[in-house]
């Protein structure tokens, strides 16, 4: 049954996130890493371009072209065009009409049944035979090797697009764990508003996220750097330009980054004593994009009094994750958290599952 499961099944994770989709196979690898925005014709709903090609157009679209994000905070929220984005993306992985696939999907820990249930309807039309899907924080600490074997706890704080979520899991699951609405797209806007409110400057939103990678910072001091950022004047309506210190996005960032510190005190709060004492002891792992700001680790430390470490690959975090749960039948059956099946016979499980 092992040789029939490596010859006719197809192991794939995905990582559907609101401002990123990760796609990893277990024949080739990650095969996939793509905006998850589509551009559509607003008047024939037609779809122009997926991913990176449709994230080019924002903020510079033509006047009868739209830009999607078919996911809000980590969830699906325009299932027609979810649907049609990750087939696109799957297109490839799920060429062969030889072999089945057994998909395994990241998600929120707070996302409702109807949410869960539109990922799995989604992933189906895109081509998957078999869907699980595994919560988010999970997969991060996985992915991030944050499990440690003798089954000590440890935090894993994986700060997405849309959804930050923080995690305690051991070896053998979930221990605490809380969603929190506040990610990197909240710090993309909160530098919006800061230059609205401080320098009267509409800027767009891949002004403001360039603004964040460039000069954006936790520390209060920033990290010595300063730009130029050209944006519409508020008042005369024309191009303008200003003079941005790095300080100041760490002032602009600072409502969001608290936001988090305080999510990440409930999580401790909420946990088992035992285990609040292995994370103070082994320390807390950052993981997905978010986590690259510019001292964000440092500033956690600070403020929780905890060792903070950014993963070796954060941004992968989560699709690696789920990829090794994929590869751990032992593992898969005991911490997936939902099951669907599709088209499978008792033949396919008892291969897909024989270890």
């Amino acid at each position: 049954m092992g040789v029939f499961r490596r010859l006719f099944v197809d192991r794939v994770a995905v990582d559907l996130g609101t401002v990123t989709t990760l796609i990893y196979s277990s024949r080739r690898g990650l095969v996939l890493h793509e905006p998850s925005a589509v551009a559509v014709n607003r008047f024939t709903g037609e779809i122009i371009a997926i991913g990176h090609s449709a994230l080019e157009m924002l903020g510079r679209e033509p006047y009868d072209v739209e830009i999607h994000r078919p996911l809000r905070h980590g969830t699906i929220a325009d299932l027609d065009l979810a649907e049609r984005m990750l087939k696109r993306f799957l297109e490839p992985t799920c060429r062969s009409r030889l072999r089945r696939i057994h998909l395994m999907a990241t998600i929120p820990g707070s996302a409702t049944d109807a949410e869960r249930n539109a990922l799995i309807e989604a992933a189906r039309e895109a081509g998957a035979h078999r869907v699980d899907l595994v919560e988010e924080g999970l997969a991060a600490a996985f992915g991030a090797d944050a499990i440690a074997p003798d089954g000590s706890a440890r935090m894993i704080v994986d700060i997405g697009g849309g959804t930050t979520t923080i995690s305690i899991a051991s070896r053998h699951g979930l221990i605490a764990s809380e969603t929190l609405q506040v990610a990197g797209n909240d710090m993309t806007d909160a530098i919006r508003a800061y230059m609205q409110k401080h320098y009267d400057l509409l800027i767009g939103e891949r002004t403001a996220e360039w603004v964040k990678i460039e000069i954006g910072s936790a520390l209060p001091e920033g990290n010595g750097r300063a730009v130029t950022v050209y944006g519409k004047s508020v008042l005369g309506g024309g191009a303008e330009g200003v003079p941005l210190q790095s300080y100041e996005v760490a002032q602009a960032l600072e409502p969001v980054l608290r936001t988090i510190r305080d999510g990440i005190r409930r999580v401790l709060e909420q946990a088992p004593p035992d285990a609040a004492h292995d994370v103070c002891q082994s320390g807390i792992v950052l993981s997905g994009g978010g986590s690259l700001l510019h001292g964000l680790d440092q500033w956690l430390s600070d403020q929780l009094q905890v060792t903070v470490i950014r993963a070796e690959r954060p941004i992968e975090a989560v699709v690696l994750g789920a990829a090794r749960l994929l590869e751990n039948p032992e593992l898969y059956r005991q911490l997936r958290v939902v099951e669907h099946m599709s088209y499978w016979s008792d033949l396919y499980e008892e291969a897909l599952l024989e270890a």
